[in-house]
């Protein structure tokens, strides 16, 4: 949509404050009949009571849909500026040219992630006119990052927020202490087992403490930072990756200091140099990746 609206149809055109209905007349006819099909896929699909009309509840989940998770205040914003005839309700014109609008409003800030992605993507506007956009939303991105904590429970959206903490604050603790429960339950024979599976293979004990037991006491980790990263967008990808980075520093940093201090207080033989060497330098590689600005993927073209 942002490429359809911005790029192909308006670029080189010049940043004014103007209505929905404005930048609508500006769109080419084809477009317009491509916007508004994809558009009035997402209206149908939430129109959940077939009422031809949208309330707010449903336009949280359309755009949740489009990976665009929006705090309860923020979506009654958005269902003002759509509701343009202020009957309560959203309409399927309102909703088109409403979302046209919220694309060309956020149209600097999706010009930069794709930047970010594509260094040749092409610039929609002048610096005079980015700094005209910056000045309009600079205290939006102010309280925006304040407010930015993750994504609220379907089941506790409808709270005051006192109350949505309080919840999230005794689900975090239910949750914990039954990780725990699990944790002392199952630790002593999943030590057991691998080290069962280390001595029929033949693989050595260091292998098996510092390979395959790091993979399966974090699968959990795995699981959820694929979640967070298949949202694909910015907060979840980098909520995704934190994690991963956590885990490692965890087993890599943590994990080999108990087995340093090991080595040192029992005075066990030392015959580890190679993949304590090994370890070390694969935190550091994972610390300079992470110190990039942009993380690149390499894959191969299909």
């Amino acid at each position: 949509l942002y490429y359809e609206i911005m790029v192909h149809e308006l670029n080189g055109s010049e940043y004014e404050a103007v209505d929905g209905e404005l930048v609508w007349d500006r769109l080419q006819k084809p477009v317009k009949d491509r916007v508004s099909n994809i558009l009035k896929h997402f209206y149908r699909e939430f129109d959940v009571d077939k009422s031809n009309s949208l309330d707010k509840e449903e336009l949280g989940k359309i755009f949740q849909k489009m990976n665009e998770n929006k705090k309860r205040a923020e979506i009654d914003k958005i269902f003002g500026k759509f509701d343009t005839d202020k009957d309560g309700k959203i309409s399927t014109g309102e909703f088109i040219i409403g979302v046209v609008q919220h694309i060309y409003d956020h149209a600097k800030e999706t010009e930069q992630e794709l930047k970010e992605i594509d260094p040749s993507f092409p610039k929609m506007y002048s610096d005079a006119e980015e700094g005209k956009l910056d000045a309009q939303e600079g205290g939006e991105e102010d309280n925006e990052d304040d407010d930015d904590d993750g994504e609220m429970p379907d089941d506790l959206r409808s709270l005051p927020v006192d109350e949505q903490h309080r919840r999230l604050l005794m689900r975090s603790f239910k949750t914990m202490a039954i990780g725990t429960l699990l944790v002392v339950i199952f630790s002593d024979p999943m030590t057991d087992v691998l080290g069962d599976i280390g001595r029929r293979s033949g693989v050595s004990a260091f292998y098996v403490s510092f390979v395959l037991a790091p993979i399966a006491s974090n699968a959990s980790e795995l699981l959820a930072s694929y979640n967070y990263s298949s949202k694909k967008t910015r907060n979840s990808i980098s909520i995704g990756l934190q994690a991963l980075q956590g885990a490692a520093c965890m087993n890599n940093t943590f994990c080999l200091a108990i087995f340093m201090g090991l080595i040192f207080f029992k005075g066990l033989a030392w015959r580890y140099t190679a993949e304590t060497i090994s370890i070390i330098a694969g935190q550091f590689a994972v610390a300079l990746f992470s110190c990039q600005k942009n993380q690149v993927i390499y894959a191969e073209d299909e």
